[in-house]
């Protein structure tokens, strides 16, 4: 490959890192891993015994429109969830990720 075709390469991947369309994949990525999240919070808080206003069917409803919407398997996102507080109740301990998990299901019935 010579300069110039290296050159028009890269003008072409940059510009297409930086299209609409990647912005919106990125954003699209962005829902699905926040929206997975509320809905393993929500299971994991329930599964407790805490009640809350939206609970976990409201919001498995929730991640199942949001995965159609966007194209995305909402598997993944819900295993980055498990594994994001399971790595912290390594770390910080089982009473401090329980204390979390709470304050995060209740942000996220706030945001409905």
């Amino acid at each position: 490959m010579n300069k110039s075709s290296f050159s028009v390469a890269a003008l072409a991947i940059a510009s297409i890192a930086t299209s609409p369309l990647a912005a919106k994949e990125s954003e699209n990525e962005k829902s699905m891993r926040q929206i997975a999240e509320c809905g393993y919070v929500i299971y994991q808080v329930e599964r407790e015994g805490i009640a809350l206003e939206y609970g976990a069917e409201t919001w498995d409803s929730i991640v199942s429109q949001v995965s159609q919407g966007t194209g995305l398997e909402a598997r993944p996102y819900l295993e980055m969830a498990q594994a994001k507080y399971k790595r912290m109740e390594r770390k910080m301990g089982a009473d401090y990720t329980f204390e979390r998990l709470k304050k995060r299901a209740l942000e996220c019935n706030a945001q409905l």
